[in-house]
């Protein structure tokens, strides 16, 4: 077949613009690309990575021709420096003038489903439905190669998968797509009869050289049963074949990371003893030719051994349909009867689990281990019958051995059974995983969709459940297990955070106003191979919310992440929908895409968005915030938060400016406490500087409420914004101030939650002094540490500290403690000195309490924390309930480190173990020229080195206290 050009993809490479704009992370509007703006709506964009040139491919549905013309599909490519190579606004798919989409009707998102693939030379596969309107047949099947330059290879309405033949009862539906590992696809449907029932098909296809090759096929779902009657005899009886049929409810295609496809699907038989099930199955290929001796039953049922041969790249179905036939007679009188009997012995398909009231949105994974297997999971919310009652949702998972079969699967290797229809027993030396079907995040009121990922050992899920009957909003959950060693050959997976609810990472806010609200899409993550994950929401109204996920579930970015743009653009609300992210395979990069009502305002329709994501793999990283901004004069309110506690991080609360449309940080709190819903009020004076008795204050004041105020419970860390003109203002009405070191926040209790226009004291107040303080872009921050919520102002401090910090020291006494030592002068009014620690320098606890006294050297001694570094303060707290803060210290424990990597040599993945907290990994050659730099790493995720080439390598690990090296042999 010839390839298909359209003219102006000739010059698209010409006419390609950088489009990167911003790599550090600064969520501003300006940073967007815009991937698509022509006339008319645009919507339900997907993301796919680009492969070998780590570039990106944008697809999404399109109605450029009008609200009622037919709406077709586009795509665009960046490469890996954001360069558009394809034509401005995008090339469309095919060329035919039916309905072309690729989502269709259904409860579950459509971003849970896999329809395009690199073809692993910088062109793209995808499939979508073309609906063939002009003749009223039902859809079709269709499938497009976009080669690296845009070109089209299939005419018309792309390569016909699968179509329906006139006056056939057959309809098709529901295309995905996932590739194999020879530059191929898998493509799968599902192939509709009401007479007979419906089958998940799936082929393998790879496109040479403008000709379509197919590999082979596989009907998935095959189902029959052996029905017993009475036989023509007394007491005898006979068994008849019955295709009862199935009705496929839902289902989902993935790779199983060995060129394979496996399929889940949640379906019915169309009997009273089937009834719902959920069941796996996959088509697999050969690698390499084998020949399996098998058994059956000759109608004498005397064994029929015969051998199976199979070709590399022969591509067969795992779980078959087989049956034995066997010759079957018996006398009455002087009759003789004959029949023959069909005993049903294997589905064409593997029951994982059966008899819920329904199995809904199915999902599968596929996990690594540095053994022999891998680890499939299969997950779907359910509901079961409990004393007669339906249960509550839950999102349960089962999980299973995956054999990396050299040849062919164990299943379909040799063996003499003859009444079970495939091999039951794995290789002697195969490894082998736990049993693990369990409940994995908490229970809700409605059967609920969920995002499922993995990347090398690590496997995430996250949801938005509506827990209670009587709550009206819906809590977001976030699960992250791992497969982890077991013993010696022996894997199990594990819940890495603290249980199998998952944790609570945020909620929806229901107050019946639009401003003071928050409601949230379906929560999405996305793992790459090395397993880091990155978490992304968008709030309706506002915008999407992104961050990398760390252990045990927590938000390296803070509470729900941090928002990538801002609602409001020239005025008008953008409302963006249905993020969709990819991420690269190892270093740390992403990209994110969106539908977008920016141009709305200019009559184009919902547009197609796109930016760049990075330091997504670096620890302790946080995005810069954006530029502190002036706000309205009066009373401004700041994006509702909800902080569940669960991040440990600092969690940025912004405000729109309604009058410039820009977004500007107030307020950070750290996420270490269950605040929950956050309303915070800003005052902003616009006019000259304000004093309260005499005493010059800043013209920005702020009133925080959460729901659950801690009152003592907590100590929080809290920044307060605000712009240089402020500062300046108050500088120049106070010249006493030189920096913001020189300022103190004033906290006065609030019992009507509304926010003052001005401070009057009231004796209730107290003043508090800053921990830190410093310049940010467009302003200042102060931080200081509180235990309840109110008001605040900012003034210059009113008198010197009570005390003078000299220097503080943490110091190993090897005993198994660490003795912490201050000095201090000028010791004024102090009650008491209180040392604090901490395992990661952020979240602190009191360990031990000095009384003040007249010298001016304290100490305390504490257990040492089994921790590879420790963090140390000392608050110092004055007679009238003031304090300060210690600069910190830290204590790096010296334990002998023995580095181990495994496996060696290695093919594709290796391991690094033995040094705990490693943040860096770096892959040199014999001759010290670096090769691969790995900017975090973890033990528990592999290394990928597949694009290494064979020889004999050096890898250097760097953690918090160390670096080590180690040789290993790359096969």
């Amino acid at each position: 077949m010839k390839y298909i050009f359209t003219i102006f993809c000739l010059f698209a490479a010409a006419a390609a613009d950088a489009q990167w704009s911003n790599t550090t992370n600064l969520f501003a509007d300006n940073f967007h690309m815009t991937v698509c703006n022509a006339t008319g709506d645009q919507q339900h964009s997907i993301v796919v990575r680009s492969y070998p040139d780590g570039g990106y491919f944008i697809v999404w549905e399109d109605k450029r021709l009008g609200f009622y013309g037919v709406t077709g599909l586009y795509a665009q490519k960046y490469d890996k420096d954001g360069n558009r190579l394809w034509a401005e606004n995008g090339l469309p798919v095919s060329v035919s003038t039916n309905e072309q989409h690729f989502t269709y009707a259904s409860n579950q998102d459509y971003r849970n489903r896999r329809v395009a693939a690199s073809d692993k030379n910088g062109g793209l596969y995808i499939t979508y439905l073309n609906d063939s309107v002009a003749t009223y047949n039902w859809s079709r099947v269709c499938v497009q190669h976009l080669l690296a330059d845009g070109s089209r290879v299939f005419a018309g309405a792309g390569y016909l998968a699968a179509q329906p033949i006139a006056s056939s009862p057959v309809t098709y539906d529901s295309p995905q797509l996932i590739a194999d590992d020879e530059g191929g696809f898998y493509v799968a449907y599902v192939s509709r009869n009401n007479s007979v029932g419906d089958y998940v098909e799936i082929s393998n296809y790879k496109d040479v050289t403008g000709s379509m090759v197919f590999n082979g096929y596989g009907r998935m779902n095959q189902n029959a049963v052996s029905r017993r009657f009475d036989g023509p005899c007394i007491g005898s009886s006979r068994l008849e074949l019955y295709y009862p049929g199935t009705n496929v409810i839902d289902y989902n295609i993935w790779p199983d990371l060995q060129g394979n496809c496996s399929v889940v699907m949640n379906m019915t038989g169309n009997i009273g003893s089937q009834g719902n099930m959920l069941c796996y199955n996959k088509l697999w290929k050969a690698k390499q030719a084998a020949a399996a001796n098998v058994v059956r039953l000759y109608p004498t049922g005397d064994l029929n051994a015969f051998t199976i041969n199979y070709s590399k790249g022969q591509v067969e179905v795992l779980y078959q349909l087989l049956w034995n036939a066997l010759n079957r007679e018996c006398a009455s009188g002087q009759n003789h009867y004959l029949w023959v009997d069909y005993e049903v012995i294997s589905q064409g398909y593997q029951v994982i689990a059966a008899g819920a009231l329904s199995y809904f949105f199915p999902k599968g994974t596929t996990l690594t281990t540095p053994g022999n297997i891998n680890v499939e999971v299969i997950a779907s919310t359910r509901r079961t019958l409990e004393n007669g009652s339906a249960s509550a949702p839950v999102l349960f998972a089962n999980a299973f051995a995956d054999e990396q079969f050299a040849a062919i699967p164990y299943q379909r290797a040799s063996n003499n059974n003859p009444i079970v229809g495939y091999n039951t027993v794995p290789p002697a030396t195969l490894d082998s995983l736990k049993p693990f079907a369990d409940s994995i995040l908490s229970a809700g009121q409605n059967s609920y969709d969920f995002s499922l990922a993995a990347g090398a050992n690590q496997l995430y899920a996250s949801a938005l459940v509506q827990e209670k009957t009587t709550d009206n909003f819906r809590k977001v959950y976030l699960q992250h297990m791992s497969v982890q060693s077991a013993g010696a050959g022996l894997y199990e997976v594990a819940f890495n955070s603290t249980g199998k609810t998952g944790e609570a990472i945020g909620a929806e806010i229901n107050t019946g106003f639009g401003g003071s609200s928050i409601s949230y899409d379906l929560p999405m993550v996305t793992a790459n191979a090395t397993g880091n994950a990155l978490f992304s929401i968008t709030e309706a109204g506002r915008y999407t919310r992104v961050s990398p996920v760390l252990q045990n579930a927590q938000l390296a970015w803070g509470a729900m992440g941090r928002a990538i743009g801002s609602p409001q653009i020239n005025g008008n609300y953008v409302s963006p929908e249905q993020a969709f992210a990819a991420l690269d395979p190892a270093d740390g990069t992403g990209g994110i895409s969106w539908t977008d009502a920016r141009g709305n305002a200019s009559g184009t329709g919902r547009e197609i968005l796109m930016r760049h994501l990075d330091n997504l793999n670096v620890n302790n990283y946080l995005p810069p915030n954006k530029t502190v901004q002036p706000l309205v004069n009066g009373s401004n309110f700041a994006n509702p938060a909800y902080l569940a506690g669960s991040s440990k991080k600092y969690s940025a609360i912004e405000v729109v400016n309604f009058s410039t449309s820009s977004m500007s940080p107030v307020v950070e709190l750290l996420d270490n406490y269950p605040l929950g819903a956050i309303q915070i009020g800003i005052y902003e004076q616009n006019g000259s500087i304000r004093n309260s008795n005499g005493k010059a204050y800043l013209n920005r004041n702020y009133t925080i409420t959460p729901a659950n105020n801690p009152n003592g419970a907590a100590d929080i860390h809290l920044r307060l914004y605000f712009t240089i003109a402020q500062f300046d203002a108050l500088k120049l009405a106070d010249p006493g101030i030189t920096d913001p070191g020189d300022l103190s926040v004033i906290k006065q209790p609030n019992n009507n939650n509304t926010t003052p226009d001005s401070y009057i004291p009231n004796g209730s107040e107290i003043e508090i002094r800053p921990v830190s303080w410093s310049a940010v872009s467009g302003g200042y921050y102060l931080e200081i540490v509180i235990n309840s919520f109110s008001n605040f102002f900012i003034q210059k401090a009113s008198a010197a500290l009570p005390v003078t910090w000299l220097g503080v020291q943490a110091t190993a006494t090897g005993d198994g403690h660490a003795k912490i030592s201050w000095q201090v002068a000028d010791q004024v009014n102090v009650k008491e000195y209180t040392v604090q620690e901490s395992t990661d320098g952020t979240v602190f606890t009191s360990a031990c309490t000095v009384p003040a006294t007249t010298s001016d050297n304290y100490a305390c001694s504490l257990p040492l924390r089994n921790n590879a570094v420790s963090w140390y303060r000392v608050v110092q707290l004055d007679l009238d309930g003031r304090f300060t803060y210690s600069k910190l210290v830290s204590l790096r424990l010296a334990v002998p480190v023995i580095l181990q990597v495994r496996p060696n040599p290695a093919s594709n993945y290796l391991y690094v173990e033995g040094i705990g907290g490693f943040y860096q990994c770096e892959i040199s050659d014999g001759s010290g020229r670096l090769l691969q730099r790995i900017a975090s790493a973890n033990a528990a995720r592999p290394i990928d080195i597949s694009k290494l080439p064979p020889g004999w390598y050096i890898i250097s690990v760097k953690s918090d206290r160390e670096q080590k090296s180690m040789s290993f042999i790359k096969r």
